[in-house]
């Protein structure tokens, strides 16, 4: 059983990952459903730049996450930006599937009455492509969270660690109690995004 200092260190810990979490996959969510409607409209872009957006995935989070510390800080900001790297992917290809595959009919519809881009987009393209959009941001909702704490891990041991560096404080000092418990911690994180994520998509679907 937990001591009581070891559980309060746990609830501000699975607090402070959840806020990076969150923070990294609203930022994934933004400039993924952003990024995946330029690419989707513009052919030139799709081909050029699409596949260069395959190396978010090749390129190991663990071996940049030092850098983006050293860059935007040693606290949230850091943590929150290798969660968005690690979990924008999922959904800058949903949406560029989505957005692909709706009926040029449909599209030629609008065009035929006149219909401007963001008409269009926010009217039709959008909508019809919600369902693979949202199965993006489900795969992304449990990626922010290895994200973020894999950006904690190498961040050190701060004022008020969040549950990457209790996992690294305590395999240091031996105490796998704690690292299992913070291990559980950060999947009731994911569970939690990704329940919320589910719960928002049935509610717009």
């Amino acid at each position: 059983v937990l001591r009581a200092e070891s559980r309060a260190l746990l609830l501000n810990a699975t607090m402070q990952t959840g806020m990076a979490a969150f923070l990294g996959f609203f930022l994934a969510v933004i400039f993924g459903v952003l990024a995946g409607t330029l690419l989707a409209s513009v052919r030139l872009l799709r081909v050029g730049v699409y596949p260069l957006a395959n190396l978010l995935q090749m390129v190991p989070i663990i071996a940049i996450a030092p850098l983006l510390n050293i860059w935007l800080g040693y606290g949230i900001v850091g943590v929150a930006a290798s969660a968005m790297i690690v979990s924008i992917f999922p959904v800058i290809a949903n949406t560029v599937d989505g957005f692909r595959s709706i009926d040029p009919q449909l599209i030629e519809l609008f065009n035929v009455y006149g219909a401007k881009p963001t008409q269009r987009w926010r009217s039709l393209e959008l909508p019809a492509a919600l369902p693979q959009i949202f199965t993006g941001f489900r795969i992304a909702a449990g990626l922010a969270v290895i994200g973020a704490v894999v950006g904690e891990l190498v961040s050190g041991v701060l004022k008020a660690p969040p549950i990457g560096a209790v996992i690294a404080a305590n395999l240091r000092t031996g105490k796998l109690d704690v690292v299992f418990a913070a291990i559980v911690c950060s999947a009731i994180v994911g569970f939690s995004l990704f329940g919320l994520v589910s719960w928002v998509g049935q509610r717009l679907m």
